[in-house]
């Protein structure tokens, strides 16, 4: 699996919610409505997960 620095799926996360006008996020929204990165590189539990990045993102995920 390829590798992706976090910092491009944060970028990407806020790309998918700005796209919405949201500041809340879910990973289906995410995945749904452009999202470039699959479920299991997103979600990766050893990186944070999905939660985290939206996080440092300054998204609220939605669980």
């Amino acid at each position: 699996m390829e590798e992706v620095a976090d910092e491009e799926m944060i970028l990407d996360i806020q790309r998918v919610a700005h796209r919405l006008n949201t500041n809340t996020l879910s990973l289906d929204e995410y995945l749904n409505h452009g999202g470039i990165y699959s479920a299991d590189m997103i979600d990766d539990c050893d990186c944070g997960g999905f939660a985290n990045k939206c996080q440092v993102a300054g998204i609220k995920s939605k669980g």
